[in-house]
């Protein structure tokens, strides 16, 4: 009897070593798998970071391209309006010179009516005074034309632009949120993969 329950208890002592040894080593595999996921979960942290930093720096650098441009075309804006002022201002005292020249012709002509010839001289200038207006009035008209057309078409490429920025960073605000979620639904699997690990080792020792 007593030899029968040394066995026992060498057999018992035996299956105990095993247990605590196969529980010692889902212990050390369990926390090697913690570890590695933990590592994975810093490294993708990491690079969510290096991430976001660099979307950050891309996002300053636009604005401040957006601004400096925004103030280029105000300065070209503020340039066509000097101009355009400083044309009209010339076009006035273009019309008076051209008025002066005008009254003295037909004080020319007033004094020299006796005169046939000179009459037929003033007559002839006027004539070509006024095709030349008619002329420069055309062209004038012509150009303010062309340049209404190519500020439309300058307004047009402008709100195009910003439709483009607007829809750019829509996008990059999607890709933000799907990658967040992304990360959620990793670190939720890396929980659920922990517990999993550490209840098989258990079911193990109760076999």
């Amino acid at each position: 009897m007593e030899k029968e329950a040394a066995q026992r208890a060498v057999a018992n002592a035996a299956k105990k070593k095993k247990a605590e040894e196969r529980i010692s080593n889902a212990l050390s595999q369990n926390e090697a798998i913690l570890h590695q996921k933990r590592q994975d979960f810093e490294e993708r942290e990491a690079a969510s970071e290096v991430r976001r930093r660099e979307m950050e720096e891309e996002r300053r650098a636009a604005d401040e391209r957006k601004r400096a441009e925004e103030e280029r075309q105000q300065a070209e804006r503020r340039g066509k309006y000097e101009l355009s002022l400083q044309r009209e201002e010339e076009r006035k005292q273009d019309i008076k010179g051209r008025a002066a020249r005008k009254q003295q012709l037909l004080d020319e002509a007033d004094s020299a009516r006796s005169s046939a010839n000179s009459q037929r001289r003033v007559e002839r200038e006027l004539f070509n005074g006024l095709r030349r207006d008619k002329v420069d009035s055309i062209q004038k008209m012509q150009a303010y034309q062309r340049q209404l057309l190519l500020e439309r078409i300058m307004e047009e490429n402008e709100k195009t632009a910003r439709m483009l920025e607007q829809r750019q960073a829509i996008q990059e605000q999607r890709k933000s949120a799907n990658m967040n979620a992304s990360m959620h639904r990793n670190k939720a699997r890396g929980r659920w993969g922990g517990d999993a690990a550490h209840c098989g080792p258990a079911d193990g020792v109760d076999a």
